[in-house]
């Protein structure tokens, strides 16, 4: 076994159940929404959290995007089955997931970052500029979880095969993957918020199996 891959991802895995506690902690507790919910009072939300908003993008997308390729090679070396066609559709789909976690917070920052300016002197224009931002983010990440879901199943079909996951684990992801496929549809957003939040023990969970399969190898060498 690859020690180092399984150490990375296990670590990975905890980083993003942590990031999701922050997330969700940060956008419910501290942020939450705007006092208008218009166009102009979406800008002046922005503006007037442009900080807080940048640090909890940056927990909940920047660091989960880079966490998530590690996790993705740790969890695919814990399964044992990097043969596999399935195995390898599906990492190719974490990989993917990651760049679209990425993108999609770098747009929501540096867009954030554009609007406050725009707002001082176009406000109209800003109002339009970032409803299209945020359309373009969300769609890339978190508006629809496809990508998310299917490799959360993948991974759970894998498990599932090669019994490499405990049966509660295993079947946790297929939940995770059904609510996360469920979100394509947009009257179903609801879902959105059980993909997170069902996320969060099943990271956790693997975090642990990895790194305890990791210390175990290590003192068998």
């Amino acid at each position: 076994m690859n020690q180092p891959s399984l150490r990375a991802g296990g670590i990975a895995a905890l980083v993003l159940a942590a990031s999701y506690i922050i997330g969700f902690v940060m956008w419910g507790a501290v942020l939450g929404e705007p006092a208008v919910d218009t166009l102009s009072g979406n800008v002046a939300f922005v503006t007037d959290n442009l900080n807080a908003l940048t640090a909890t993008t940056i927990f909940i997308y920047q660091i989960p995007g880079v966490a998530l390729v590690l996790l993705v090679l740790g969890l695919r070396q814990h399964l044992g089955s990097t043969e596999s066609v399935l195995a390898s559709w599906s990492a190719v789909l974490g990989f993917i997931w990651a760049g679209l976690v990425l993108a999609s917070g770098m747009i929501y920052v540096v867009g954030a970052h554009a609007i406050a300016d725009l707002a001082t002197s176009e406000a109209s224009s800003a109002a339009t500029s970032w409803h299209t931002i945020v359309v373009v983010s969300d769609a890339l990440g978190g508006g629809s979880e496809l990508v998310g879901a299917l490799w959360v199943l993948g991974a759970s079909v894998v498990a599932h095969r090669s019994d490499r996951l405990p049966t509660t684990l295993t079947f946790l992801g297929y939940f995770i993957a059904m609510a996360g496929i469920l979100t394509v549809l947009p009257q179903l957003s609801v879902f959105q918020s059980v993909f997170g939040l069902a996320q969060i023990p099943w990271f956790g969970w693997i975090g642990m199996l990895l790194l305890r399969e990791a210390k175990e190898g290590a003192g068998d060498t």
